[in-house]
C-alpha cells in the first residue's frame, strides 16, 4: 500500500518559510503609540475619515495630514517627525515666544511714555542744547559788551569780573549735567 498525500493540503516547499504577517496592534497599543486615548481613536473613526485599521504608519500619516489641513497644533503628529525637525520646531516656537514677549514689553513702554508724556532722553538733550547754545554764545559776548558799563574807570577789570562770574555759572551747569 502506498501512502498518498492529502490532496487538500498542498505540500510545503523545501527551504522556503512562510512570511509572517505583521502583528496587528490593538486600539490601546495604537493609542499609546500615538499618545492619545483609545476614546480619541474611536471618535476619529466615527466622525472623521480616519483609517479603519490599526496600522501605525497609516495613522501617523492621517494625523499629520489632519493637523496640517486644519492648521491646528501638531502635538500628536510631532511624535512622528524626525528628531531634527522636532528640535528646529521647538527652537522656532521659543524664538516666536521671545519675539512676542519683546513686542509686548515695547508696547507697554510706548503706552507708559504716551500716558506720562515722556520724551526720550536723546530728544530731550537735543532740545535743551538747541535752546542753550545760542544763550551761551550771548553770555560769552556779554563781558566785553558790558565791561565798560560796569566799571567805566577800568573796563578791563569789569570785563574780568563778569567773565569770572559767568565761568562759575558754566562750571556749575556742566557739573549738574555730568551728575545725571
Amino acid at each position: 500500500m502506498t501512502t498518498q498525500k492529502n490532496p487538500q493540503k498542498p505540500a510545503k516547499k523545501a527551504g522556503k518559510k512562510k512570511a509572517k504577517a505583521p502583528k496587528k496592534l490593538t486600539v490601546k497599543a495604537l493609542a499609546d503609540a500615538m499618545k492619545v486615548t483609545p476614546k480619541t481613536i474611536r471618535f476619529l473613526r466615527r466622525t472623521q475619515a480616519a483609517p479603519p485599521e490599526n496600522d501605525l504608519e497609516a495613522w501617523a500619516e492621517y494625523m499629520m495630514q489632519r493637523a496640517s489641513a486644519s492648521g491646528q497644533s501638531m502635538r500628536v503628529a510631532d511624535a512622528f517627525m524626525p528628531e531634527e525637525i522636532q528640535r528646529l520646531r521647538a527652537k522656532l516656537l521659543r524664538a516666536q515666544a521671545g519675539k512676542e514677549e519683546a513686542i509686548r514689553k515695547l508696547k507697554e513702554l510706548e503706552l507708559k511714555r504716551t500716558e506720562q508724556n515722556l520724551v526720550p532722553m536723546g530728544d530731550a538733550r537735543k532740545a535743551i542744547k538747541r535752546v542753550l547754545s545760542p544763550l551761551r554764545e550771548l553770555l560769552n559776548q556779554m563781558p566785553k559788551a558790558a565791561g565798560a558799563k560796569v566799571n567805566p574807570a577800568d573796563p578791563v577789570h569789569g570785563e574780568e569780573g563778569i567773565r569770572e562770574h559767568l565761568d562759575g555759572i558754566f562750571r556749575s551747569m556742566e557739573k549738574r549735567l555730568g551728575d545725571d
